[in-house]
Parts: structure tokens; C-alpha cells; sequence
């Protein structure tokens, strides 16, 4: 099956949504997707790994990995990672919600997973055109509430 999009495509959704790989250890080669509030903080940074047919093998989160690694060296973790890990909510924005304010007449397409955001805007375009839909996601449908929904009032 040939692969459905263009290179430069692609390579623009990776830098709109920030898109990463994680190089080495358990998770290598898997997908990073960061979480960025509206303000342009890091909330949480989601880590995925699919199989040849884009199913997901693996969770995890960069937080927990950042975690095991120290634990795993016997070295101290990250000063900031103690009051992270007490945050009731790791993921308290929604996915691509950074790309509110740099695209603020666009609608709005609220979807489930990351992954769902990213092919649909490869599908349907980029938020380039002001016609076309800035697609977020919520993470997962048990966490879909006000707070994280309010930062794409306009």
C-alpha cells in the first residue's frame, strides 16, 4: 500500500503539533505527543508505540519513563517531578490547544486521541486555510470537562 500523504505534509503536522520519537530504552521508537496549553506550558507528554498496521502496543507517559530511568540508575529524579506527579490531573489541556491563539477564526473539531487529530488533519488540512477545521483531541472521553475545554472559547 503506498503511503497516503506527501513528506512535506507530514513534516508540517510533526512541527504544528510538536511531534516527537523517543531514541533509546524500552519505548524507542515510539511517538510523542505533547500536550500544550494554551500558553504554551508542556502539561503532559503522551508516548505511543503502533505496530507495521498503526495499532497501539504501548502506553506510557514521558513523566513515568523519566521516572523508571532514575529509579532504575538509583539517581534522584528531576526536582520538578515530585509536585508534577501530586497534580490530580497530568493531562489538564487538550491536544493542540498551543494552536489556539495562532489560528483563532478556525473551527473547531474536538476529537478522542491525539493520533485521530493528526490523521484528520492530514486528511482534511491544516489550519492554514481559516476554513479549515483545527482539529484537538481530549485525550481519552473520561476526562472531557469544562476547564479543559474553556481555553478554546473565543
Amino acid at each position: 500500500m503506498p503511503f497516503p500523504f506527501e513528506v512535506q505534509d507530514v513534516e508540517q503536522v510533526i512541527s504544528l503539533y510538536h511531534l516527537g520519537t523517543i531514541k533509546t530504552g524500552y519505548r524507542a521508537g515510539a511517538i510523542t505527543f505533547p500536550f500544550i496549553d494554551v500558553n504554551h506550558n508542556v502539561r503532559a507528554i503522551q508516548v505511543k508505540q503502533f505496530d507495521k498496521y498503526n495499532h497501539t502496543t504501548g502506553t506510557d507517559f514521558i513523566h513515568s519513563i523519566i521516572e523508571k530511568h532514575h529509579n532504575r540508575n538509583h539517581t534522584p529524579i528531576p526536582n520538578w517531578l515530585t509536585p508534577y506527579k501530586e497534580n490530580e490531573t497530568k493531562v489538564s489541556c487538550l491536544f493542540g490547544e498551543h494552536l489556539l491563539s495562532k489560528y483563532p477564526h478556525n473551527p473547531i473539531a474536538l476529537v478522542e486521541a491525539p493520533k485521530t487529530a493528526i490523521y484528520s488533519t492530514l486528511y482534511f488540512g491544516t489550519p492554514e486555510q481559516p476554513k479549515n477545521l483545527l482539529w484537538l483531541a481530549v485525550f481519552n472521553l473520561s476526562s472531557l470537562n469544562y476547564e479543559k475545554c474553556k481555553a478554546s472559547k473565543r
